[in-house]
C-alpha cells in the first residue's frame, strides 16, 4: 500500500492546492460582501458611491464565477483521485504473486 502511495503524491499535492484556492475565494468573497451596500444611490452627488457599488458588484459576480468554477473543479478531481485508489486498491486484490 506504502509503494503505491508515493505516485499519489502530486494528486493530493494538485488536490489540496485546490482546495486552498477554492477556501481562500471563499475568505475573498465574505471580505467582499462585508463592502457590500444595498442602498440605491442615484442622486448625483452620490456618484462616488455608486460607482463603488457597480465596481464591488463586479468583484462580487467574478469572484462567484471563479469560486463555482473551482469547487466543480475541486470535486472532480478529488472524485478522479479517489477513482484512482479505488482502481490500484482493485488492482492490487487480484494481483498474482509469485513466490518461491
Amino acid at each position: 500500500m506504502l509503494e503505491n502511495f508515493q505516485g499519489m503524491i502530486p494528486h493530493l499535492v494538485a488536490l489540496s492546492v485546490l482546495v486552498l484556492i477554492t477556501v481562500a475565494l471563499a475568505v475573498y468573497r465574505a471580505a467582499i460582501a462585508q463592502k457590500q451596500d444595498f442602498h440605491l444611490h442615484y442622486e448625483p452627488a452620490e456618484s462616488v458611491t455608486l460607482s463603488k457599488q457597480i465596481e464591488i458588484d463586479r468583484r462580487m459576480h467574478l469572484v462567484d464565477n471563479l469560486g463555482k468554477a473551482f469547487t466543480v473543479l475541486t470535486v472532480l478531481y478529488f472524485l478522479f483521485v479517489a477513482g484512482l485508489v479505488v482502481y490500484e486498491q482493485w488492482q492490487n486484490t487480484y494481483k498474482i504473486t509469485m513466490s518461491n
